[in-house]
């Protein structure tokens, strides 16, 4: 409207606070075409990375955080690298190693605490110089996966959370009894 008004491009520019490159450009595309609106880019058009693209991708993330890339990108017909653009630079996720960590349910919590208790009560009934000390455990020896290639796809925000830390069941797993005894007075021990 300045323009058409028959105002000089630097008063425009002094009126509206802009560089005066700006308003030159504009001032220009207006002379030439007409208009100021955007022109339609050449180039290919997307063809993989569309909305619904990754759309199914984040929907197979959610429900498992260590979906293989490879095997996503040709369950789907499409290349890996453009898995790997769409998941890091659209969904905004990072490949993290898996951590190593205890896997405690809250009934093993809850176990662990009720024995505290009882060892507790039993120390103020008796002297230590009396008790046998004993342990057993049955250990269940589960490999862990190879943390090197075994991933998960997480945002930055859950890079730190305790959702890294990954327990994996087994359906027969192996397990080890481990038993233990030691007395206060002659400070022996027996494995078995």
């Amino acid at each position: 409207m300045l323009f058409n008004d028959g105002i000089s491009t630097g008063d425009i520019a002094r009126r509206l606070l802009l560089p005066r490159a700006t308003v030159y450009r504009v001032v220009q595309q207006l002379k030439d075409r007409g208009h100021v609106l955007e022109l339609k880019k050449s180039g290919r058009p997307r063809t993989v990375n569309t909305r619904r693209t990754r759309g199914i991708i984040k929907k197979r993330i959610t429900r498992n955080d260590a979906v293989s890339m490879n095997q996503m990108a040709s369950s789907l017909g499409i290349s890996r690298q453009s898995v790997q653009s769409i998941v890091k630079k659209d969904l905004g996720l990072n490949s993290y190693r898996l951590l190593r960590g205890q896997y405690l349910t809250e009934q093993s919590k809850k176990n662990r605490l009720e024995k505290a208790k009882k060892l507790l009560d039993a120390l103020k009934v008796r002297r230590l110089s009396e008790i046998i000390w004993t342990d057993e455990k049955i250990f269940t020896v589960e490999p862990l996966p190879n943390r090197q290639n075994a991933r998960q796809l997480l945002s930055k925000d859950e890079a730190k959370s305790p959702k890294r830390r990954l327990a994996y069941k087994r359906l027969f797993p192996k397990s080890v009894m481990v038993w233990a005894g030691l007395t206060s007075e002659d400070s022996r021990l027996w494995n078995f």
